[in-house]
């Protein structure tokens, strides 16, 4: 089990004051909405951050159709990349959002400074989420939409990440909605230019951690260029340890 990395060294020549622009993508079911408690640890520190809702999800739910896809929430981020002109981003995909993060990444990498993956899918070209998918889970995801409607997965209660507050459960099953099944059934198609991207990390939630993410903090583990952190918190930390994740993602700060 990897422990978690020292700080990083900030050099003294950086400016406290400077501003970074962090963009989160937030997972399936989800929507902006989940990073509200999170977004503030940033922005005290004076950053710019932004919180995209992906097409049919969230308060775009109106929007959905059965065409929305992996590539309709690709096109959601780099659209807010160009209608904002953000350049020298921290651009984050949770779970699902890893892929999206990734296509992002891999058609404008220069407009980021750093990818972060916090315990998200790290994509394969030529591959789905479905496909790198445990088989039982990729079963149960296709028998879920058969039993929903045929192209949508229901939300599961959020006490499956880890949300054990019945406040915050309360709060996050009233905002979860369904994931079109084209988003996990749709493949990658990748490049390899995301990988240009000079700072990268992936961020493990280990309590309960989800199997199915085993294989990319695997990976993560293998790169040289990467760092790994483990929180001790379940997979939507934004909304159970928002300070301890904002304190990881602020070591990108410039």
């Amino acid at each position: 089990m990897v422990a978690i990395l020292p700080p990083r060294c900030v050099s003294s020549a950086q400016d406290p004051n400077s501003v970074t622009t962090f963009v989160l993508v937030h997972g399936a079911f989800h929507g902006g909405w989940c990073w509200r408690d999170f977004t503030p640890e940033l922005e005290a520190k004076g950053h710019r951050v932004f919180t995209p809702t992906l097409t049919g999800l969230g308060d775009r739910f109106d929007e959905i159709t059965t065409d929305v896809g992996l590539s309709t929430h690709i096109a959601d981020v780099l659209g807010l990349y160009r209608a904002e002109t953000l350049s020298d981003t921290v651009l984050l995909g949770h779970s699902y959002g890893g892929a999206v993060v990734t296509g992002v990444a891999d058609a404008m990498p220069d407009a980021l400074s750093t990818l972060i993956y916090l315990d998200a899918v790290i994509p394969e070209n030529g591959k789905s989420v479905l496909d790198l998918q445990h088989e039982e889970r990729r079963q149960e995801f296709l028998a879920k939409a058969k039993n929903f409607n045929g192209w949508q997965i229901p939300a599961p209660p959020v006490a499956f990440y880890g949300i054990t507050d019945p406040v915050q459960q309360q709060w996050g099953d009233a905002n979860c909605v369904p994931q079109p099944l084209k988003c996990f059934a749709e493949t990658s198609a990748l490049t390899g230019d995301w990988t240009r991207v000079a700072d990268k990390a992936y961020i493990r939630c280990t309590k309960p951690p989800l199997p199915y993410m085993d294989k990319f903090q695997s990976f993560a583990e293998q790169q040289a260029d990467w760092d790994v952190y483990e929180m001790a918190t379940g997979h939507d930390c934004m909304v159970t340890e928002p300070q301890k994740l904002a304190d990881i993602l602020l070591r990108y700060a410039v």
